[in-house]
């Protein structure tokens, strides 16, 4: 059976130094996830590694956590949370409808929020989303609406200086073949939306990037392929 991964993505700027896409993992590894969800995930997924931490796979591609000033974060399910807490001195760019959710009284573990993970960051832009925002204002990283998923759920697309394009869709599509394939949305995207109709708007639209630009190059939080390459460490998307 093949195990379900949670991914992280780092991404280097030619000014703002390393980028921190999601933070699955701190040093307790799923631990933030609750007793039953906890015991869920070591079902889905291998037992956790220390070396899977977010603050161990950044030093694995040769950086300190110390050097990430900037973390993008889809959204705020504790699968991609439990490493926040040790990126803490960091900026956290986050939609303002995910932050409004997840900090609110209505927001817990039962809805998949963590609230110990988030609730006490000093430092978040909690940004409004018309359809794409450049983060930086130099069109290198632009977040996509891809609610549904998440109240506030979001992708990132990335301009490379080679011309090249990155899309991660965080939880917006589980698989790429999704996005690029037929693949069906699959019965774990319906249990695991919060607006269903609203995910799969999200999903359609992404397949009509998809068909326009035949070359991007998307990652998804989830992909079962990309997750086994980044088993015994992190691997390039470029290579």
């Amino acid at each position: 059976m093949k195990k379900f991964p949670f991914l992280a993505m780092l991404a280097v700027h030619s000014k703002l130094g390393p980028i921190v896409i999601d933070a699955p993992f701190g040093h307790e590894g799923p631990q933030n996830a609750g007793f039953l969800a906890n015991g869920a995930l070591s079902l889905l997924g291998p037992k956790f590694n220390p070396k899977w931490s977010i603050i161990e796979r950044i030093r694995q591609v040769g950086y300190r956590s110390a050097d990430v000033d900037n973390v993008l974060i889809t959204h705020l399910h504790f699968d991609h949370t439990g490493g926040m807490k040790e990126l803490a001195h960091a900026k956290f760019f986050i939609h303002a409808p995910e932050w409004k959710y997840a900090t609110s009284e209505e927001a817990g573990l039962s809805q998949g929020f963590s609230k110990q993970d988030y609730q006490a960051l000093g430092d978040v832009n909690a940004f409004d989303l018309p359809k794409e925002k450049d983060l930086f204002g130099d069109g290198s990283v632009c977040a996509i609406d891809l609610r549904g998923h998440s109240p506030g759920q979001v992708g990132y697309r990335f301009k490379l200086t080679n011309g090249d394009e990155v899309i991660h869709v965080g939880d917006a599509a589980y698989g790429v073949e999704q996005i690029t394939g037929d693949a069906p949305f699959g019965k774990m995207s319906k249990v695991t939306s919060y607006n269903y109709d609203q995910a799969i708007a999200s999903l359609q639209a992404l397949r009509q990037i998809a068909s326009e630009n035949p070359d991007t190059m998307w990652v998804t939080s989830h992909d079962y392929d990309l997750g086994s390459r980044c088993e015994n460490g992190p691997v390039s998307l470029l290579e």
